[in-house]
């Protein structure tokens, strides 16, 4: 039996993947697979995409009145200091969002530990960068 995975996967495979793998999974209403459980820093989506890549995504929204341009310091600080993921944020009504992504190729076969060890890293990273708001300024 073979680990490699085809660039034709479709969600259905690739959320048996993560359940084989004990992550706790579920299929939102966009289509998209959902992460969460004792086996990932933090829940997580990822997303078929047409261009033969996986994309890895998840945020957090920010406590309510946090200046913009200090929130927009802290981000590009992750972005500068943290590698895994692209972090970016998103303005609501009441607060700002920061989200992260990140991209896996599978034009070609890939191994299924990739996308497995891709998505715990993608997590861990973005839980880092939570936890370099040591003084709570941002987030909850």
């Amino acid at each position: 039996m073979t680990n490699l995975i085809d660039s034709d996967i479709t969600i259905d495979a690739l959320q048996q993947i993560f359940e084989d793998a004990a992550f706790e999974t579920l299929i939102d209403e966009d289509g998209d697979l959902y992460l969460k459980g004792d086996s990932i820093d933090f829940p997580i989506w990822i997303r078929m995409n047409t261009s033969n890549m996986l994309h890895l995504t998840t945020y957090l929204a920010m406590k309510q009145g946090v200046d913009q341009f200090e929130a927009l310091k802290f981000t590009n600080n992750l972005n500068k200091t943290i590698i895994l993921p692209n972090f970016y944020l998103v303005e609501r009504e009441k607060n700002m969002v920061m989200w992260a992504g990140y991209y896996i190729p599978i034009n070609f076969s890939i191994d299924k530990k990739i996308i497995i060890a891709s998505a715990r890293r993608f997590a861990g990273a973005f839980r880092a960068g939570l936890n370099e708001d040591s003084k709570d300024l941002f987030f909850e």
